[in-house]
């Protein structure tokens, strides 16, 4: 599947799981919500979709977001400038086993439904 065609199916997806009762981008928002002073860059492990790396960037948090899956991260990618957010999260297709950044400079990790 194509981008766009994967786009379509999260949409359709999301809306099916909307009319079950579950709003997976309110779920997000409630978790990122729900935790205390957050400190950023926050680290995102195992983002998936995307949807909580753009609820904490909807906090104001700089977000860097790592993923082992590329059609994932692309997607994710596509939902977060979709959202207006892309300036706020970097998505990397990475092993969180193996991140290449310095000890300490994350504010926070974080992951949900990972």
């Amino acid at each position: 599947m194509n981008l766009e065609e994967r786009e379509a199916t999260f949409h359709a997806r999301t809306e099916q799981y909307r009319r079950l009762g579950y709003d997976r981008f309110a779920a997000a928002r409630f978790v990122a919500e729900a935790a205390d002073d957050l400190e950023g860059p926050a680290l995102d492990v195992g983002t998936g979709k995307g949807l909580f790396a753009m609820a904490l960037a909807g906090r104001g948090l700089d977000v860097v977001s790592v993923d082992v899956n590329a059609e994932d991260s692309e997607l994710a990618a596509a939902l977060a400038r979709d959202a207006g957010l892309d300036g706020r999260i970097r998505f990397l297709l990475q092993d969180a086993r193996f991140l290449p950044f310095p000890e300490g400079c994350f504010g926070c990790a974080a992951m949900m439904e990972v």
